[in-house]
């Protein structure tokens, strides 16, 4: 610690950057090996019935690719999670100038890039004409208009999971505080919401923490949430009969959304069938007729499907 200067935590957050341009590398090279995977899914589905052996095991094997890739990417460290970093590092360097274990804080004597937060945009019909002209959004955080918003909720309606987004719509939950509600910590009789934990991802890993100071609240359901709410538990407790008449229920600790069987939720699948969703909309928007998005227009909410050998996680394509 005596040894420190303001050249090695300069030189640490140097390296930072560099670091990040590895990450956005690769972030892209898993896109890529997505798009492959999402093409041999498609070529299999298409595929005559002489060539539908192969052309899965072509499908698997991308797709097996896919997943041990994406469980090494890693976010990119922007400039406020860097000068958090320096934060915590000069806390811990005045705690030592205080004991006198050494003179000067070099934390403070760093240069560090300049925060600049996204403005959030509204998606209006010219920006979203832009977008799918160019591809590239107005700005990294783009708000949907209400029309917008009741549109998906009407065409997710029929998803296993529309509890949850409904839920995520209108109380603001993120995806981990969703991903480790507990029915002990949700009273639908008076309406409330206790948030007291939430599941994070580290390389993939799923740890229990504890939300920001800040976060741990109480959440007031609407009528609608509760209904929604009390269907899904009378849905889970059926699924979990079933389940354990099998010998296969797997306890996660009294969750509120699992899959099928019991099994915990990973929140980067929320994250992942939020996005294939709001794709299946666009792409309903645009003209697809395809067998799934046709299927969906058909039926009437909010009829959950019957447990099926496919996991739940299982997002079906409309093209």
């Amino acid at each position: 610690m005596r040894q420190l200067r303001a050249g090695n935590i300069q030189a640490m957050h140097e390296w930072i950057v560099q670091d990040n341009e590895r990450r956005v590398e690769h972030r892209k090279h898993v896109d890529e090996l997505k798009q492959q995977a999402d093409e041999s899914n498609a070529a299999w589905r298409a595929a005559p019935l002489e060539e539908r052996a192969a052309k899965r095991a072509a499908w698997a094997a991308a797709r097996d690719l896919y997943t041990a890739e994406r469980k090494n990417l890693q976010r990119v460290t922007g400039p406020a999670t860097m000068r958090s970093i320096n934060a915590t590092l000069s806390s811990a360097l005045n705690d030592a100038v205080e004991e006198e274990l050494i003179a000067k804080n070099y934390a403070t004597f760093v240069t560090l890039p300049k925060v600049t937060k996204p403005k959030g945009l509204v998606w209006t019909p010219e920006r979203i004409a832009r977008w799918k002209r160019t591809g590239k959004k107005p700005s990294p955080v783009m708000v949907w208009t209400t029309e917008q918003t009741a549109e998906f909720l009407d065409f997710v309606s029929t998803d296993r999971l529309f509890p949850l987004w409904h839920l995520i719509v209108f109380r603001g939950l993120r995806r981990g505080e969703a991903a480790a509600i507990t029915w002990d910590e949700l009273d639908l009789h008076r309406g409330v919401l206790h948030v007291t934990e939430q599941l994070v991802t580290v390389s993939y890993e799923v740890h229990d923490a504890t939300p920001k100071a800040d976060s741990v609240r109480d959440v007031k359901l609407d009528a609608q949430s509760v209904a929604l709410l009390n269907a899904w538990r009378k849905k889970q407790r059926a699924e979990r009969e079933e389940w354990e008449r099998e010998g296969a229920w797997v306890n996660s600790g009294n969750r509120v959304f699992t899959r099928e069987n019991g099994e915990q939720y990973h929140p980067q699948v929320f994250s992942d069938r939020w996005d294939r969703l709001v794709g299946c909309l666009a792409c309903r928007r645009s003209g697809c007729t395809t067998g799934d998005t046709a299927r969906a227009r058909r039926r009437s909410p909010p009829a959950w499907p019957r447990r099926s050998s496919r996991p739940c996680s299982a997002i079906r394509r409309c093209g």
